[in-house]
């Protein structure tokens, strides 16, 4: 009989999060929004995610990759790249939570344990977490994992950190894959909001085609039920808005489309936009 570990959503039910302040408290319940990452994680091995605001997106795939490379029998490395150090050093303090919450008779040590890198020493399982286009990017190791977050931001943070040198972040994405040793069980996952053209621009237009390799997930604005308010009493729409509305129907979820609710959402989310 398997253990109870090797269920996904038991394991997720029971770790522990270190928030920004320092109080620890259950990852447990999850948002719709991450409830439906932990779904593209299990069936899939390619995964853009594009999103309009914090929703949890890294904290809950951290989670994924702590628990996949916590049961394997085998070691895995996985390398977590985030747009400036501190979010780099965030997601390490956030996977050593996870481990801190593992009973003390099933909790390994961490060897290597530091700012950028975590190391489970019942499997020899090696996190790292560093900043998009620092030096070596990662190079120390192989990596069969790989977790990019807030990719739409690295146009501009690894610019700055090349003086400004164009495609810096498509070389950055360039290096972070040279690293990798890709088995069939091997995950890369992509994640950030829009800021533009760039290698996340360029990687959600390519997970959009009927042909990719990637799977798309998308979270845009309308799907939060406090992006709305009520039109005034003049408000008509735009032209683009009647277009975006037929565009997205869901955006008046979650009543039927045609009925005068779902008419009434639709033009409560546009009035905010």
């Amino acid at each position: 009989m398997s253990h109870p570990f090797h269920d996904v959503w038991w394991f997720l039910q029971r770790l522990d999060i270190v928030d920004e302040r320092g109080a620890r408290r259950r990852l447990h319940p999850l948002h719709p929004e991450q409830r439906a990452i932990v779904d593209a994680f299990l069936a899939h091995r390619k995964i853009i995610i594009e999103k309009c605001r914090q929703i949890g997106s890294s904290t809950v795939l951290c989670a994924l990759f702590f628990w996949k490379q916590f049961i394997s029998p085998l070691s895995q490395n996985s390398l977590h790249i985030a747009h400036d150090d501190d979010s780099a050093k965030r997601m390490i303090a956030i996977l050593r939570g996870f481990n801190e919450g593992i009973p003390r008779r099933l909790r390994p040590r961490l060897v290597p344990d530091n700012q950028h890198q975590i190391g489970l020493s019942h499997n020899g399982a090696m996190f790292a977490s560093l900043k998009a286009g620092g030096r070596g990017q990662g190079r120390s190791y192989t990596y069969q994992n790989v977790h990019a977050t807030e990719m739409g931001r690295w146009t501009h943070a690894v610019a700055a950190a090349t003086a400004g040198r164009a495609r810096a972040d498509r070389e950055a994405w360039t290096s972070v894959l040279s690293t990798m040793h890709t088995t069939a069980d091997s995950h890369v996952v992509v994640e950030g909001t829009a800021h533009g053209p760039g290698k996340f621009y360029d990687l959600a237009a390519r997970a959009q085609r009927p042909d990719s390799d990637w799977t798309f997930l998308f979270f845009p604005w309308f799907f939060f039920l406090e992006y709305q308010r009520d039109p005034p009493d003049d408000w008509v729409r735009t032209d683009d808005e009647e277009e975006l509305s037929g565009r997205y129907p869901e955006m008046g979820r979650p009543h039927e489309v045609g009925t005068a609710e779902h008419t009434e959402q639709v033009n409560r989310r546009l009035a905010w936009r």
